[in-house]
Parts: C-alpha cells; structure tokens; sequence
C-alpha cells in the first residue's frame, strides 16, 4: 500500500504549498528570463564544478569531448577570474 493509493485526507482538502495565499502567479516569459539568468550565472560562476562533472563520466569519445570543452571553458573562466570568484562566494 503506498501512500498515492490509499491518502489519508482528501487532496482538495487544503491549497498546495504553491497556492499560498497572497503570492502571485509569474509569467512563463518571466520564469524562463529568471531560469536563464540562473543558467547563465551557473555556467560563468561554476566552471569548475562542470569540469568535475565532466571529468566523473564514463569514458566514451563522447565525454572526451565533452571533457575537452570544460577543461577549455575553465580555463577561460580563470583566465578572466570568475572562477576564483565562483570559488569565494561558495565558501559563504
């Protein structure tokens, strides 16, 4: 018996967490500037977690050029110090 089977109160019995009263709905344009800015942020601040990542796949010819890309990217990162910063701020 799971829990999806067998609910213990009705699911209309109280909003969901995203139904709080008083906070507004957002426009999927503005979710999708928000979501890229934070992919953006990500990519320039977190180089070297992406050649972590990277580094940890199987090895295929895939992952090699993959692994080949990051390791560029980081250095560009470097070079330019974001990932230094990247580093600073994690440590908070």
């Amino acid at each position: 018996m799971t829990y999806l089977s067998h609910p213990s109160r009705s699911f209309t019995s109280r909003p969901p967490a995203e139904m709080v009263r008083g906070a507004r709905g957002m426009p999927l344009g503005e979710v999708a500037r928000t979501v890229a800015v934070a992919a953006v942020v990500a990519v320039l601040l977190g180089s070297r977690a992406l050649l972590d990542w990277t580094a940890a796949l199987p090895v295929s010819p895939a992952s090699d050029a993959l692994l080949s890309a990051a390791e560029t990217w980081h250095d560009l990162m470097d070079g330019l110090g974001l990932s230094r910063f990247g580093d600073t701020i994690r440590k908070f």
